[in-house]
């Protein structure tokens, strides 16, 4: 059940540093590592020793069986499999996820030494002479970039670790992973692709069933929330669902969720942006930006929390997001003209970006200027097998610059966020399937997942495909008096 409170205004919650020295804050632990650093962590954050020298910072959930992992022999092959949200550190190495949404950012003390932390806030005041240094007011609707794209931040002297790279603790430097492939699953065939992802994230979704007593779903129209849903309901797993009303929310993504929520007897929330509340707003903001060090995106997580609006439970309660299944969809391509996926220039690869992001140069920014052609050099020299440089820029920029962004700003709530389908192994199924198949615009793979784990799901119209006559518009809002009188309701009857 969600409910109008929770523990707000915790800056640095579940946040971590790994120094030489350690570091002390109020609520924070400090431990020796094995490898002569040390990791001071909010006490909030979940940490687990696994073997000798392993410490796993976060959540992860095993694809490939039931109950915990587990490291044996090759780390990289160990990891594979590892869906959640998590960092690893080894005695030599630190690990990302997948899609490096847990976030890890890094620079050197005033004795030169390695320090890294989740949080660009706590990381820049480590950083000897570290200073603000973008030159631009971001905003909604600036185009691709509109964001701080990676591995540059907004504070001199601190930069990012990208999904495609790790630390090398013995140096003390970020180095590129030569281990991801993803043409490991070209030769399957659709239907072999879909039941392997079926199975594996069923297998997923119940090892975090078995470590949260709650698992929430925040449902929209589209087809990703859906997809979790209909995987979720065939592995006997009922979540509880709910719906953010922004004054900008379309009509379907509030009528749809209550439609399939009815359908499937599940319990169901919906609430509703606050307008009255103004005053709070930019004393409230100021809190998320200290905890994001300046750095977060807008939308639905500061909607919530300048709402006070958390699912019940604490940090017993999970709740699962749907990023990242748009990975096989090669979400970008739409933005590109055809054939730039085999562009090997990168002056003319900058100049497609450039003229995607929204500004008149890439100059304009300081920050996105040089973070962005770096990044092109970096991947231009350091290809990953099975990747074109279009889907990485949405595995790297997209969901590893911007949507851990969204991550670490719900790190201030009560509950847990997890992207399920968060893992190599599921990534590298997603973007096996024939782009002309699994297109942006149909994303025909996940439908079909959902067809087979639950046939009914299917009947409902997704999104704005959902064709809604002018005289809707009005009964609509009918069904959202109705569904905001459930407000306390525990179950949809």
């Amino acid at each position: 059940m969600i409910k109008n409170s929770f523990s707000k205004g915790i800056i640095h919650r579940r946040q971590f540093v790994i120094s030489k020295t350690g570091f002390e804050h109020y609520g924070f632990l400090t431990i020796s590592m094995e490898n002569g650093y040390m990791l001071s962590y909010q006490k909030e954050l979940n940490v687990t020793r696994l073997g000798d020298g392993n410490y796993l910072l976060g959540y992860a959930f095993s694809c490939e069986t039931i109950g915990g992992v587990y490291l044996s022999g090759n780390v990289e092959n160990c990891i594979r499999s590892w869906a959640g949200r998590w960092i690893l550190v080894t005695r030599d190495s630190i690990y990302l996820d997948a899609a490096g949404t847990l976030g890890l950012f890094y620079g050197y003390d005033k004795n030169r030494n390695f320090i890294c932390s989740s949080s660009l806030a706590l990381l820049h005041n480590l950083v000897p002479r570290s200073r603000w240094i973008s030159n631009i007011r971001l905003e909604r609707g600036n185009g691709l970039f509109d964001y701080y794209p990676g591995p540059y931040t907004p504070w001199e002297g601190c930069r990012c670790v990208l999904p495609s790279e790790k630390v090398d603790l013995v140096k003390g430097v970020v180095v590129n992973r030569t281990d991801f492939d993803f043409t490991r699953c070209c030769e399957y065939t659709k239907e072999n692709l879909i039941r392997m992802i079926i199975e594996k994230e069923s297998i997923v979704l119940k090892n975090i069933a078995g470590r949260f007593e709650n698992l929430y779903l925040p449902l929209t129209s589209g087809v990703d929330s859906r997809t979790i849903l209909a995987i979720a309901n065939r592995a006997g797993i009922n979540l509880n669902l709910y719906t953010v009303y922004r004054l900008d929310t379309p009509i379907w993504d509030y009528k749809t969720p209550y439609r399939i929520a009815k359908k499937m007897q599940l319990p169901y929330q919906i609430f509703k942006e606050n307008v009255s509340r103004k005053n709070d707003v930019e004393k409230e903001l100021k809190v998320v930006y200290e905890h994001c060090g300046g750095r977060t995106t807008s939308g639905t997580e500061l909607t919530q929390y300048i709402n006070g609006f958390d699912v019940g439970n604490g940090n017993e309660s999970v709740v699962l997001w749907g990023p990242l299944w748009e990975f096989g969809i090669h979400y970008y391509d739409m933005y590109y003209p055809e054939g730039a996926k085999d562009n090997t220039s990168m002056s003319d690869i900058l100049n497609m970006i450039e003229s995607r992001v929204g500004f008149k140069r890439l100059d304009d920014s300081r920050v996105h200027g040089l973070s962005l052609r770096e990044w092109v050099k970096y991947v231009f020299d350091n290809p990953v097998k099975g990747l074109s440089w279009i889907d990485r820029s949405y595995w790297e920029q997209r969901v590893g610059s911007w949507v851990k962004n969204s991550q670490q700003m719900y790190d201030m709530f009560d509950s847990i966020r997890i992207i399920p389908v968060n893992c190599q192994e599921l990534l590298e199924m997603l973007i096996a399937f024939d782009p002309d198949y699994n297109t942006a615009k149909g994303k025909e793979a996940q439908k079909e997942i959902i067809r087979q784990c639950n046939p009914k799901l299917s009947e409902i119209p997704y999104g704005e495909y959902y064709t809604i006559p002018e005289k809707a518009w009005r009964k609509g809002k009918r069904i959202l008096r109705k569904v905001l009188r459930w407000k306390n309701s525990d179950c949809i009857h």
